[in-house]
């Protein structure tokens, strides 16, 4: 199998998750963040004019991506074998978060004990400033899921660096208090680089704090649904190099564009292949 391992900066991997994945080592990987597609399965019409609305008024792009249209056998298949991947190249203190929402969370925590993956927490990432509901048919979605899992009971656990470190912005985390599993975080907001579903900068930085295995040297942090590159943006503020996976052209060259600005060192690879 072809080696990740030991690389001197962050790389961006132009390629399918799966194919990447296969020619990963056994049990080399030490965290891995995925924020995958939900499942979301949006309405084919608009069941209001997006002209004059308030998505039109607030700019928010509606998610109707060809990744994210999956039948019910086709994501429970496809997400199986990325979950059993990700299982098999997590060394034992690794672990993984996996986004979600009502959508496909369901269905993950049922992929993951059918696979006899650990399920340490279920995390609420409250979103505070999360965008209204714009049918005015439902509930505002004020939160998404956030699965931790590990691949046993050895997972790295930063307990103390959460307890007594400063979250300033986080009005449920009070100082020298354990971390609960709500994080008030607010959305991507003005971060922003064009992706439907971008995440936040420092709900990234909350995961890798949580798990990230400080006693060893270059820890490998990966994400093969790398999306808009956020993970990177993280790993490098916190100190660490990344390996980032996206299929899509257009959001690897958002994220090239995205980390050459932030002035992140990483190698660009069209080839999943080295």
């Amino acid at each position: 199998m072809s080696s990740f391992l030991n690389f001197k900066n962050s790389q961006v991997h132009n390629g399918d998750a799966l194919e990447f994945l296969s020619n990963v080592d056994d049990n080399s990987i030490d965290l891995i963040i995925v924020d995958p597609p939900y499942k979301l399965e949006m309405p084919k019409k608009d069941i209001f004019d997006y002209e004059g609305s308030i998505a039109s008024k607030k700019k928010i792009k509606l998610v109707r991506e060809k990744w994210d249209e999956f039948s019910l056998e086709e994501y429970i298949d496809w997400s199986e074998k990325w979950l059993l991947e990700s299982k098999r190249i997590l060394c034992d203190t690794g672990s993984m978060f996996v986004f979600g929402s009502y959508h496909n969370i369901g269905l993950i925590n049922y992929i993951c004990q059918k696979t006899k993956f650990m399920i340490i927490n279920d995390i609420c990432w409250y979103k505070r400033n999360a965008v209204p509901n714009l049918a005015c048919r439902r509930l505002t979605a004020s939160y998404e899921s956030i699965l931790w899992l590990g691949k046993n009971k050895k997972y790295t656990f930063n307990y103390r660096t959460l307890k007594d470190s400063q979250f300033p912005n986080d009005k449920l985390k009070k100082p020298n208090k354990q971390m609960r599993n709500v994080w008030d975080i607010p959305t991507a907001g003005k971060e922003s680089v064009g992706h439907p579903t971008q995440k936040p900068v420092e709900v990234y930085k909350r995961c890798i704090l949580t798990a990230i295995n400080t006693e060893k040297d270059n820890p490998t942090i990966l994400d093969f649904f790398a999306g808009s590159g956020t993970c990177a943006i993280a790993a490098d503020e916190l100190g660490y190099n990344s390996v980032l996976v996206e299929k899509d052209e257009s959001y690897f060259t958002i994220i090239e564009k995205r980390l050459s600005e932030k002035n992140v060192s990483f190698s660009k690879l069209d080839d999943i292949y080295i």
